[in-house]
């Protein structure tokens, strides 16, 4: 089977972690993906239309999976076969009435099959399905504190809490965030912004780390949720995406609303948890609902095939 990935990227190769991760976990299932990025802009979007509508003309596959609304509207335009639209939770939460309403247009009418990833985005798109991002066990494990403080530059005589996010990025609201470190007043704590670390970096932050926060208005299925509970680190969350399902009842993993004074009361416990605890049972959580990247490869694989048969 082959497959192309068309995703919201850069013109020399695939930078967007939770595309690639997903192409990596495909490709050991022996199917062969390829990738098309498209750099973000109208100007862009307009010009990639004429360029992939001509690769696929030169290049046969067996079908198109496009990741991102604006992407997979205009994957499904310019080919003429079966296309597989993934929806991430941007491209439904943060868009206009119009923009919402065009993307479920095409999800009944117009691609083969929608893909989305939380029970709150199937709300809105009925004829989905969900799978979620999953999350490379292999890579995100908890390894040992003092080792992966000195790697990243973390002082563990504090306690150590970090956000992975770029701060120009609204949606993840960052204010809140450092709202609610400055209410706490707490010497012992050091706050962390992490911006662009490589993805194999990450299992040495979360396993470095006392607390992972993530102050997010809106999400699909957050990555670093599951990137966290995978190395078991205690968590601290807004109620966005699947994380409340993801979760469940595992301690440690808190969620708060968006009142600063909330995040800090349940940082103060997470802090507490992870003083008397140390580390949470989230792993485990994460393999019994089957969110490694391999059985979601074959769920998305289950997909293809359906879409190919029908």
């Amino acid at each position: 089977m082959r497959v192309l990935f068309v995703f919201r990227g850069y013109e020399h190769g695939i930078r967007n972690p939770i595309v690639s991760n997903q192409l990596e976990s495909l490709l050991k299932t022996g199917i062969e993906v390829d990738f098309f990025p498209i750099s973000k802009g109208g100007l862009h979007y307009f010009k990639s239309f004429f360029h992939l509508n001509k690769y696929l003309k030169k290049n046969k596959y067996d079908l198109v999976h496009a990741h991102y609304g604006y992407t997979a509207i205009l994957a499904a335009l310019a080919n003429p076969g079966k296309t597989v639209a993934s929806l991430m939770g941007s491209d439904i939460h943060r868009q206009h009435g119009i923009i919402r309403f065009i993307i479920k247009l095409f999800s009944e009418n117009v691609w083969d099959k929608t893909i989305v990833k939380s029970i709150k985005m199937k709300t809105a798109i009925n004829n989905s399905i969900i799978i979620p991002n999953g999350v490379n066990l292999s890579l995100f494990k908890q390894n040992g504190k003092e080792e992966s403080s000195l790697k990243v530059g973390f002082n563990k005589k504090y306690n150590i809490i970090f956000i992975a996010v770029h701060p120009y990025e609204k949606v993840k609201n960052l204010y809140l965030a450092q709202q609610a470190i400055q209410l706490l007043e707490n010497e012992n704590i050091q706050f962390h912004i992490i911006s662009n670390a490589d993805n194999k970096e990450m299992p040495c932050y979360y396993s470095a780390a006392d607390l992972v926060l993530l102050t997010s208005f809106s999400e699909g299925s957050p990555n670093v949720i599951k990137e966290a509970m995978a190395c078991n680190c205690p968590i601290v969350s807004t109620d966005v995406g699947d994380v409340r399902e993801v979760f469940g009842k595992t301690e440690g993993c808190f969620i708060t609303g968006l009142d600063p004074s909330e995040v800090a009361d349940k940082i103060k416990k997470a802090l507490e948890f992870a003083n008397v605890r140390g580390r949470t049972q989230g792993r485990q959580r994460i393999v019994e609902l089957g969110l490694d990247s391999d059985n979601i490869a074959q769920r998305i694989v289950e997909v293809y095939k359906e879409v190919l048969n029908s």
